[in-house]
């Protein structure tokens, strides 16, 4: 979680995971919000997408593009990949036209759900049927090779990809309609799939909603049996099971009184 007490820290702690990116797939770097579950509330003005995003490319020492591969709405996520050799790292996703043209070439030859579980069947469909994008392919390949420079040779050849995710979360009093519409973290419900945004501002009502186990229901708020679907309050709930906001507000009652 990116927030007021460790802005500063982020090159740091992105250097530490390109200097292990050998154990690591995907880092992801989540901006504080006043989501309505926990204790921090506004978050800086020096925080924002740019602002970390800088940061990032900066602890890997070269510029990272977050705008190539989308996943979601741009103003919830940013989505950067690198390949690592050593301790150097240089960003995959440089040429987006040729990610682009990949990826549709991908979507012709194996349009299942499932296709990245066969990705070397897949690639070689694809060469087979577009030759000069396979040698683009293996150009731009070369060329991050040749950005790798020493470091790729002292790796002995052994380059690793790390994703790199970066997700703004909103505040529970500011949802944006179209922001949960095409939400890709979403929870799922008693009701279907919710965007994350939209359950942390109700959390409790989704949480603590009693459920029926045969004859009777059972209150998550209290850890009762019942015969009628009547949730518990709040306030009845021990002060060690209370999480989040409405922890620091009981304890906060408690020292006061």
């Amino acid at each position: 979680t990116v927030f007021d007490g460790n802005i500063r820290q982020l090159p740091d702690i992105t250097r530490f995971f390109r200097d292990n990116a050998a154990d690591l797939t995907l880092v992801s770097f989540q901006m504080q919000a006043d989501t309505g579950r926990g204790v921090l509330r506004e978050r800086a003005d020096e925080i924002t997408q740019d602002s970390v995003v800088a940061a990032i490319s900066n602890g890997f020492g070269t510029e990272i593009d977050f705008n190539t591969a989308q996943i979601g709405h741009s103003h919830c996520n940013r989505f950067g990949v690198v390949a690592v050799a050593g301790q150097r790292a240089v960003c995959t996703l440089s040429n987006k036209a040729l990610f682009h043209d990949v990826l549709d070439t991908f979507a012709e030859v194996e349009p299942h759900v499932d296709s990245y579980l066969k990705f070397h069947r897949s690639a070689l469909r694809a060469a087979v049927r577009r030759p000069w994008l396979a040698m683009r392919a293996l150009g731009h390949c070369a060329v991050l090779g040749w950005r790798l420079g020493r470091d790729l040779i002292r790796a002995r050849g052994r380059v690793h990809r790390l994703s790199i995710l970066v997700h703004n979360f909103m505040d529970a009093e500011n949802l944006e309609c179209e922001r949960c519409e095409s939400c890709v973290f979403m929870v799922v419900t008693g009701k279907g799939p919710m965007s994350m945004c939209a359950h942390n501002a109700e959390r409790d009502r989704h949480l603590l909603a009693p459920e029926k186990l045969n004859d009777f229901w059972w209150d998550p708020a209290t850890g009762e049996m019942k015969s009628t679907p009547q949730a518990g309050a709040l306030r009845d709930v021990p002060v060690k099971r209370k999480k989040g906001l409405d922890k620091v507000r009981a304890l906060e009652s408690r020292r006061a009184g």
